[in-house]
């Protein structure tokens, strides 16, 4: 099931469905909880996800996205603020980049500042090339990777790609681009995922992530594989 990204995020709830076996109504929020000046696309994920829980940790604050809170931060609704026309919904979690919207547009563009934090200047954001649809859903689909019951990281990506688990697998989100203004084609930028056997890959910045919500990974003997069990 190759998603797209569509402004109702209709692909991206159908695939945490199949992924979580189903979500609950009060993981997500109702809709006069997510202010009118949110952006479809943005406000769908809240009425969707907005209180959803992670499998990774506890500690987050009341009425969080915490799915969507295991490597960067979807900010909670509570904390959302518009300043200047703009408003910040999602940053790295050391706070070290974040990503912004304009208020009261459904149809805005992304800006970010992730490319400018390494070249000292914070303060300059740039417009991504990428939707709001298609980079919430390389944001989402990253979390809920991370998030799973059970995650590995790759040291070898020759491999995994030798792997029939990964050699016979779904395509799910291809060279996804994310919050730098040069992703997209950039294999070391970008996003990939796809699904086999219950076993969810990312390839995320040249760096491969295994996650499953069962056991053991199919057909791999995890002592002997060049990889390392986060959780």
């Amino acid at each position: 099931m190759e998603l797209t990204a569509s402004p109702d995020m209709a692909g991206l709830k159908q695939f945490m469905i199949r992924w979580f076996g189903g979500a609950r109504p009060e993981w997500g929020m109702d809709p006069w909880d997510v202010p009118s000046y949110v952006p479809e696309p943005l406000a769908e994920v809240y009425r969707f996800a907005g209180r959803w829980p992670s499998n990774s940790a506890n500690d987050r604050l009341p009425d969080s996205p915490a799915v969507f809170q295991n490597q960067d931060v979807l900010v909670r609704v509570a904390d959302l603020v518009v300043t200047d026309g703009m408003v910040t919904f999602l940053e790295e979690n050391q706070g070290v980049w974040q990503a912004r919207v304009e208020a009261d547009n459904d149809d805005s563009a992304v800006w970010s500042n992730a490319d400018s934090v390494w070249e000292e200047a914070p303060d300059r954001f740039e417009r991504l090339e990428c939707t709001l649809p298609h980079l919430l859903t390389t944001f989402c689909l990253q979390e809920i990777t991370l998030g799973s019951a059970r995650v590995w990281a790759v040291y070898d990506p020759q491999w995994i790609e030798t792997l029939p688990l990964f050699i016979n697998a779904e395509p799910i989100w291809l060279n996804g681009s994310y919050v730098y203004a040069r992703s997209g084609d950039d294999d070391q930028l970008s996003h990939s995922f796809w699904l086999s056997n219950e076993v969810l890959i990312m390839m995320s910045s040249g760096q491969y992530w295994l996650a499953t919500n069962r056991g053991a990974l199919p057909g791999i003997n995890e002592s002997d594989a060049p990889i390392h069990f986060i959780r």
